[in-house]
Formats: C-alpha cells, structure tokens, sequence
C-alpha cells in the first residue's frame, strides 16, 4: 500500500464514531531494577521504581482510535472494585473515549500485572473471573449495543475469551448490523470463528 493511500485511510478516521464491544482490562506495569538475586528463591529482586496503568484490550482498541482522530465508544464489563474505578478514570483521562461499562458485583475486574526491568518482562500477574455473565449483565450489554451500534460508523469486537461475548451479546451486534448497516470488524481470540456469525472483517 502507498503512502498516499495510508494517509487516506487515517484521514478518513478522523471524527469517525467507533463502537468497541468486548473485553476489557487494567494493564498495570510495575518497572524497577534488578541488582541481585533472593536468598529465598533463584529468582530477580526487582526494586520497583515507577509503576503505569493503561486501558487494556478493548480500551486499548479505544485509545488508539482516539490517537487517530477518531471517537470511540466501549461496551464491556467489570467487577465492583478499585480497579474497575481506575478504569473509569483512565477513560475520563483519554479524550474522545467514552464508554458505557457494565458492572457485575461478585466478579473480579481483569487486571494484567508485569513487572519489568531493563525492558525485559519478568513476569505478569493476572487477576480475572470468567464465568458466565449474570442475566443482568447479559441484557445491560445488548441494551447498551442495540443503543450505540446504529450511529456508530463502524462496530469493532474485540474478543479475550474472559467470557463478555457470549452468544446473546453476540446476536445483538448482529441485529444492530441488520437494522442498521453497520459494518462489523472482529479481532477474535481462539479458533472457533464460525461463532461470530457473518461479520465484514475478521482478522485473526
């Protein structure tokens, strides 16, 4: 592809209103030094120096929207703690990102914890639940789908297999694609891809 045609695609993403509907997590990153090794273990002491936190997975697809000019607007689920709240305050923080998160008591934020040192990842820590998601929750989602997917230029799914899109989330992207025209690009985790139905993009 030339580059003309390149700056043509991204022009053409500036100002679009981009639904993002999938799993969503806290990326935390914990970077220090490694001088020694413990006593205790063969393992690297790391002396945290900083640590980062940055929309995940779907909210990254999100904030790389809102990079390019775009808007973006996330459909997901959390759990009821302090990591769901700094989600929230990470979209607040990120212009041109929206999001309209379901919250599940009883279920664990995702949260992904690497430690780094040097550039070199030594090791992450993920927090997550994946069982399924309560009726509630179920219809909260395709509610919020069916009312943001008709005026969105695009629908874009992003799928982590934590279990956020199941086949009823799935049938009311496909029922806003219907009613609307709405295209449909999914960015899909696992092998079974017959599971999404008829989409116009799908990019393993």
């Amino acid at each position: 592809m030339s580059m003309p045609s390149v700056e043509r695609i991204l022009a053409q993403a500036i100002g679009s209103r981009i639904l993002c509907v999938g799993d969503i997590m806290l990326d935390r990153y914990v970077y220090g030094d490694v001088k020694r090794i413990s006593p205790e273990a063969p393992i690297p002491i790391l002396h945290t120096v900083r640590e980062k936190e940055m929309l995940g997975a779907v909210g990254n697809v999100a904030r790389n929207i809102s990079a390019l000019g775009g808007k973006a607007h996330i459909v997901g689920l959390t759990g009821n703690d302090p990591a769901a709240e700094t989600l929230a305050k990470l979209v607040g923080q990120c212009a041109g990102v929206t999001a309209g998160l379901v919250t599940e008591d009883g279920r664990q934020t995702v949260v992904k914890t690497r430690f780094v040192s040097d550039g070199q990842q030594l090791l992450r820590v993920d927090y997550e639940d994946t069982f399924l998601l309560s009726p509630l929750s179920v219809a909260l989602a395709c509610t919020a789908i069916e009312q943001q997917g008709p005026t969105s230029s695009v629908i874009l799914v992003s799928d982590y297999a934590k279990g956020f899109l199941n086949d009823q989330v799935l049938t009311a992207l496909h029922q806003v694609r219907l009613a609307s025209g709405v295209r449909i690009v999914v960015d899909p985790k696992g092998a079974d891809f017959g599971r999404y139905g008829t989409v116009d993009v799908l990019k393993p």
